[in-house]
């Protein structure tokens, strides 16, 4: 049996409040549905949960883990991982592990995102201040030849 690996926050739970994700529960029922092994991989305390689990109706997973290394530690021949971390689908493809990235339209301000870790700028503003600096230095009298 092929084994997939969903990491709850982000994939079946909202980040932050922690309500269902319709659209990573409906994947979860689908993939059990086609025959894979479902393990979930949330660092969660474990009571906590198999609570939020079963209030979801996710009860068809045979294992929870920490983390995805801990699947793959304990000998699951983990062919599936369905993340909303970029940076972990990335090293988890590095590793020969074929990644599913779930990025749900929640994400679509980057300070939402999981993996967000401090203001980014746009391409449009980043090019405009390029160019500006550059018309700075060609209108600055003192970065002449020196004459």
């Amino acid at each position: 049996m092929t084994t997939v690996a969903m990491v709850v926050e982000g994939v079946l739970q909202q980040v932050i409040g922690g309500q269902r994700l319709r659209e990573g529960c409906d994947l979860y029922q689908c993939l059990f549905q086609g025959g894979y092994d479902v393990i979930l991989v949330s660092p969660q305390e474990r009571n906590k949960l198999s609570d939020w689990v079963y209030q979801a109706g996710l009860i068809r997973h045979s294992l929870t883990v920490p983390t995805v290394e801990d699947a793959l530690h304990r000998g699951h021949d983990v062919t599936l991982v369905v993340t909303p971390n970029p940076f972990q689908a990335r090293r988890l493809f590095a590793q020969g592990v074929t990644s599913l990235l779930f990025a749900h339209p929640s994400y679509a301000q980057p300070e939402w995102r999981p993996d967000y870790v401090g203001p980014m700028v746009g391409w449009n503003e980043l090019s405009r201040a390029v160019a500006e600096e550059a018309t700075r230095k060609v209108t600055d009298g003192r970065m002449g030849d020196g004459a």
